[in-house]
């Protein structure tokens, strides 16, 4: 029995080939499905060794005994798919290689499937991201581009896991987490893909991964991505509605009992705008955006060779 690992990084479209891709695979069982209780927790165990070993370097191991005699119970290959397997952004991914770590130890011959995504489209994604969740810092605050400070959050059992921490410009060189992989499952075994790819070529995307795990994919599936994102003005909605929030939380009670009210008129005039003239949000200034095309510049590169896949044609 072996296993599909799909490393999906946030914001890569993960929630479309979990949905679509995964579930239509006729030759393995997407364990969402067929065990969700084993998905639990496997997912689970992953983040909390990475979490137990940064902070006191211990591991569970009657959990992952436990684990891998569940695993062996399936008698089909199996798919497994998981944004927290990459890492956390706000940790700077500094975990992926304890979860890599964990993940061989479950299934030993598994394949990797590594989604990536060109960085300055990642990181601008992840900001407005945070700022629907609530944020309210400005994208190179929240990004680290010209404060330059020394970030690393070391507080690791009170994080906030939901993607509205602050992160580093500089966490996002896929080379050194590439190589992990290669090195523990062999490279053979291992597919890094650009998401961009699926959207320039979704049936090219599709193949790419089946050719890689020799499964079956049905010929039926919706191939297009129909998230277009969050707008410009719903960008800045989000943002003032955050901005509100602190503002009423200082104001006594009758101010706060306008919020409701506020925030639904706000709602109402971004749907309005959005089926008039939708334009995506771009809060990332071309001159923080070239900070971060430079410094991946040449790391971009090297990536490409490795993979052997070239990048450029995706935008990287």
């Amino acid at each position: 029995m072996s296993a599909l690992i799909h490393i999906g990084l946030y914001k890569t479209a993960s929630t479309f080939l979990q949905k679509n891709i995964f579930t239509n695979i006729q030759n393995r069982d997407y364990i969402q499905n067929v065990d969700p209780g084993l998905c639990k927790q496997i997912k689970h165990l992953a983040r909390q060794e990475a979490i137990n070993h940064m902070n006191t370097g211990m591991v569970d191991s009657k959990a992952l005994i436990e684990i891998k005699k569940s695993v062996k119970e399936h008698n089909r290959d199996l798919i497994i798919s998981s944004e927290s397997f990459a890492g956390h952004p706000g940790l700077l991914f500094k975990d992926y290689r304890r979860i890599a770590l964990t993940l061989k130890k479950i299934f030993p011959e598994g394949k990797i499937l590594l989604v990536i995504r060109e960085q300055s489209s990642y990181l601008e994604s992840l900001y407005k991201h945070a700022v629907k969740k609530g944020s309210t810092m400005s994208i190179d605050d929240f990004l680290n581009i010209k404060q330059n400070r020394d970030f690393i959050n070391t507080n690791i059992q009170n994080f906030n896991f939901k993607l509205k921490s602050p992160t580093d410009y500089r966490c996002l060189n896929y080379l050194p987490m590439v190589r992990t992989y290669y090195d523990l499952f062999g490279r053979d075994n291992v597919l890094c893909i650009p998401y961009e790819l699926l959207n320039n070529s979704p049936d090219e995307f599709i193949e790419k991964i089946a050719n890689f795990s020799s499964s079956v994919i049905d010929n039926n599936i919706d191939n297009k991505i129909v998230n277009k994102g969050v707008s410009r003005f719903g960008f800045f909605s989000n943002f003032l509605v955050n901005r509100l929030n602190i503002l009423l939380a200082r104001s006594n009670v009758v101010f706060k009992q306008m919020k409701i009210p506020i925030v639904l008129l706000i709602r109402f005039f971004v749907l309005i705008f959005d089926f008039i003239y939708f334009i995506p949000a771009r809060p990332l200034s071309k001159s923080s955006k070239n900070i971060i095309n430079i410094y991946y510049r040449k790391k971009n590169l090297d990536l490409s060779a490795l993979i052997d896949f070239d990048l450029k044609k995706c935008g990287y």
